[in-house]
């Protein structure tokens, strides 16, 4: 059998060829069309395309600049809130005030009561006697 490409593949590269370059002649076509219609005033290209794009440089702030910045975002947003109740017919104080703390469901960890505690120390406790052939950790609740 001979190495050369057969007569079959370069006839198919050639007719790949010719519907190539008719595309080809399509799209410049297209392409002065739409260049007569701008009468030859070029257009710039987007920034994104005309350059390639440089890789971004994180800025440092110094703290005193975020504190800054966080006590101008409150200011804002004290602002806003105050417009807000304003709108709604309330008498002008605040929705939340910023320096109540805020209250902590009970259902966190950490926060539940002593009742609970021992409500799951006991389930725990009666899910080992239920199946003593279980090889977990005890839990210590």
């Amino acid at each position: 059998m001979p190495r050369g490409r057969s007569l079959e593949d370069l006839t198919t590269l050639q007719m790949a060829l010719v519907g190539y370059q008719v595309e080809k002649q399509k799209i410049e076509d297209q392409i002065r069309r739409i260049e007569a219609q701008l009468k030859g005033k070029r257009v710039p290209l987007s920034s994104a395309a005309a350059a390639p794009a440089k890789p971004a440089v994180r800025r440092v702030l110094s703290a005193g600049a975020r504190a800054r910045i966080a006590a101008a975002q409150k200011k804002r947003w004290a602002e806003h809130r105050k417009r807000a109740a304003e709108q709604a017919g309330l008498t002008g104080s605040p929705l939340r005030n910023s320096s109540e703390p805020r209250s902590v469901p009970s259902r966190l960890p950490g926060s539940y009561s002593m009742a609970l505690r021992k409500r799951n120390r006991d389930m725990i406790r009666a899910s080992y006697i239920a199946c003593p052939t279980r090889l977990t950790k005890c839990y210590d609740v």
